[in-house]
């Protein structure tokens, strides 16, 4: 909708999220929330599989993690097992590639109390 996220004012930092676990996945409501929006943003089929550029379009996207975000952007991208480091350098190339004003990606291991940060990129 068009109304989501909701975020409040007094916001400072708004994270945006993506799982890399769904690299290489059929685009589908199993890695997506909404697939057929992510499908028109990316310019993709249903089903056709997700590549390491497809998440730097996804977080620069207008209608992306951070189309009502406030304050400081981070992209938080957790599951960084699921990705090669060639994947990882390409999401990186791709979010400097084009202006935003993404402050930092932050790659992630771990779910929950166990996830910790592994490498912390400044865009």
């Amino acid at each position: 909708a068009a109304y989501e996220p909701v975020i409040p004012f007094s916001t400072t930092i708004t994270a945006g999220v993506l799982n890399l676990q769904a690299l290489g996945q059929p685009l589908d409501e199993r890695v997506a929330h909404r697939p057929e929006l992510i499908s028109s943003l990316l310019n993709k089929s249903l089903g056709e599989k997700l590549e390491a550029l497809d998440f730097a379009a996804i977080a620069l996207h207008e209608q992306g993690p951070f189309k009502t975000s406030r304050g400081k952007k981070v992209f938080l991208l957790t599951g960084a097992d699921a990705a090669s480091p060639d994947q990882i350098a390409a999401i990186i190339q791709g979010l400097r590639r084009k202006p935003a004003d993404i402050y930092r990606c932050i790659l992630t291991e771990g779910y929950g109390e166990n996830m910790r940060p592994l490498e912390v990129y400044d865009l």
